[in-house]
C-alpha cells in the first residue's frame, strides 16, 4: 500500500461522510474509527518504507494506548480503564 492509495481511500471516506452513507459504502460509522486507522497505515506503511526514511536509518513506530481517560476520550458515556498516568 502506498500514499496514493491511501489518499483514495481517505477520499472515498470524505465522500460518504459528505453523503451520509458511511455504514453503506463499507466504513465504520465513526470519524473516530477511521481516523485511527489512517495515521496508522499511513505510518506503518508509508513512512517506514520511504526510501529517505531507510537510508537515514530513522525507526518508525506506531502504537495506540488503547482508550484512556482524557477529555477526548470521555466523549462516548463510558469511561475509559486506562489513565493518563
Amino acid at each position: 500500500m502506498n500514499k496514493k492509495v491511501i489518499d483514495e481511500i481517505a477520499e472515498e471516506f470524505f465522500k460518504a461522510m459528505r453523503e451520509k452513507t458511511l455504514k453503506e459504502s463499507g466504513f465504520f460509522n465513526s470519524m473516530y474509527g477511521i481516523s485511527k486507522i489512517f495515521i496508522n497505515v499511513f505510518t506503518a506503511k508509508v513512512l517506514s518504507r520511504n526510501e529517505d526514511v531507510l537510508k537515514k536509518g530513522i525507526q518508525v513506530y506506531c502504537l495506540c494506548p488503547g482508550w484512556v481517560n482524557t477529555d477526548l476520550g470521555c466523549s462516548t458515556g463510558g469511561k475509559p480503564p486506562l489513565t493518563v498516568e
